[in-house]
């Protein structure tokens, strides 16, 4: 968010006295740069609102303890715009950034979704192009695991493990990789992947919520997980958190 801040300084005639600053105002905003956006003046030390000026109003500084220099706070910042996809009809939707976190109706279908937090410029990461002889010891590792997978199955009679919900002593950390699969879902925009995660999760009650939990206060951590920006995954927990209390 950029932003600017002035400082300007009046010194009235009278005791009490009204001064037109619309023009200093604007030259404020011209100088700063900033095209879309609020600007707030505030006298300093006394209590003043935010003004919005229609097309007849105009600024003015009301002096009511005059005579002597005062000194008054120009500041603009700027808005960031985040834009995103529907999570229910993929249309692109526009929110200001405070409303990262949060979730709000699509324009186009009603639905709520899901607003993610904007990256900034200092959150991009420096991407390197892929190694193909590292891509290629990587497959060749993974089919060598699997090979030896489908063998252990052969040779203890192909009995699977039995699933999630009928296991015996379940922890929270046996569902971190619905967590961790939601997260990267969400970071690459798999949004209807992501929700299938969260559906599972949700499935287990408060182990779902203590499963969340560990990957928000640093209990569990997993390395897949890092080349996301901290401030991004944070917001991804607390969504997935909230789907879990719905």
């Amino acid at each position: 968010m950029k932003s600017q801040t002035e400082h300007l300084t009046f010194h009235t005639r009278r005791h009490r006295e009204y001064i037109r600053i619309t023009d200093r105002v604007e030259d404020v905003v011209a100088r700063s740069g900033i095209s879309e956006g609020m600007v707030l003046v505030s006298a300093m030390h006394i209590t003043a609102g935010r003004l919005d000026l229609g097309p007849w109003q105009q600024v003015f500084y009301a002096e009511f303890d005059g005579q002597r220099p005062k000194r008054l706070v120009s500041k603009g910042s700027e808005t960031m715009t985040i834009t995103f996809q529907c999570e229910h009809c993929h249309k692109q939707v526009q929110a200001p950034d405070a409303a990262a976190g949060k979730r709000g109706k699509c324009p186009h279908c009603g639905h709520s979704s899901y607003i993610p937090a904007p990256v900034s410029e200092e959150e991009v990461l420096d991407l390197a192009p892929i190694d193909e002889a590292e891509e290629r010891a990587r497959k060749e590792k993974i089919h060598n695991l699997l090979e030896q997978e489908e063998k252990l199955l052969q040779e203890t009679g192909g009995a699977e493990p039995p699933p999630l919900e009928r296991r015996e002593n379940l922890s929270a950390a046996d569902l971190h990789h619905f967590v961790v699969n939601y997260c990267l879902d969400m970071s690459q925009s798999n949004l209807a992947r992501a929700e299938k995660h969260a559906a599972e999760l949700k499935k287990f009650g408060p182990l779902g919520l203590e499963a969340v939990s560990d990957f928000v206060t640093g209990k569990a951590l997993e390395p897949a997980l890092d080349p996301i920006p901290v401030k991004v995954l944070q917001a991804f927990l607390t969504d997935l958190r909230d789907k879990l209390h719905a």
